[in-house]
């Protein structure tokens, strides 16, 4: 077991994938656990946030924090990485998209 993660390529496109779905997760926990810790997580959280009208504005700041990781990868040469995180970026951007133009739902 040990040996396998010795020998873990981190030059994997869907390494940068996970990577890149993950890190706005954690910038979004983060962003509640700071500033709205008192609100229970994540159902009640995200209703807040669609209620206040910042729920697409709070996904597009934490689709921002991928730009670490990106920059990261890219300096290391591992092209493949950064490749998936850029992808997992254009998932996010298409839901943002989404939520901007065509999701007219009630809160």
């Amino acid at each position: 077991m040990l040996e396998r993660i010795k020998n873990f390529k981190s030059d994997n496109f869907f390494f940068g994938l996970l990577i890149g779905i993950f890190t706005p997760f954690l910038a979004f926990f983060m962003y509640w656990l700071f500033k709205y810790y008192y609100i229970s997580f994540p159902s009640r959280f995200i209703w807040f946030l669609k209620l206040g009208g910042m729920w697409d504005g709070i996904v597009k700041l934490s689709t921002l924090t991928n730009l670490l990781p990106f920059y990261i990868f890219i300096n290391k040469n591992k092209n493949k990485a950064a490749a998936g995180i850029m992808t997992a970026t254009v998932m996010y951007v298409l839901y943002i998209v989404y939520l901007m133009y065509f999701d007219n739902s009630e809160y």
